[in-house]
């Protein structure tokens, strides 16, 4: 989306309209259960929801989705899988072991490039 926008370089002020990323908070509903909520672009919602299920493990492909709807205005994702019985405890547990997996906490310390 476009935005005025004000750029001050060397103290020179210059106003200008610029492309600006638009993010909204997306909360995912799993069989009717709060999932999570996520920090995303407001576009391809459907495809996100179903992206972020099979990239956690959660499905193994997109014929284990049998409805996702999604609500634009209150920005939830429901997803309805064939497969019902994904207890709330092994989901929060499974997230979690991917999100560490996925080294979303800090990362190791850094380590510079030793040039031999």
């Amino acid at each position: 989306m476009e935005k005025d926008v004000i750029r001050i370089t060397g103290g020179v002020r210059n106003k200008f309209k610029d492309t600006v990323t638009e993010e909204v908070f997306l909360t995912l509903y799993l069989n009717e259960k709060e999932l999570l909520t996520l920090l995303c672009s407001p576009d391809n919602l459907k495809e996100l929801s179903a992206g972020f299920l099979f990239s956690a493990g959660l499905i193994h492909s997109a014929g284990d989705i049998e409805n996702i709807s999604v609500n634009a205005s209150k920005m939830t994702s429901h997803i309805t899988t064939k497969k019902k019985e994904l207890p709330h405890r092994v989901l929060s547990f499974h997230l979690l072991s991917k999100v560490r997996e996925a080294r979303a906490f800090p990362p190791e310390p850094y380590r510079p490039w030793s040039v031999a």
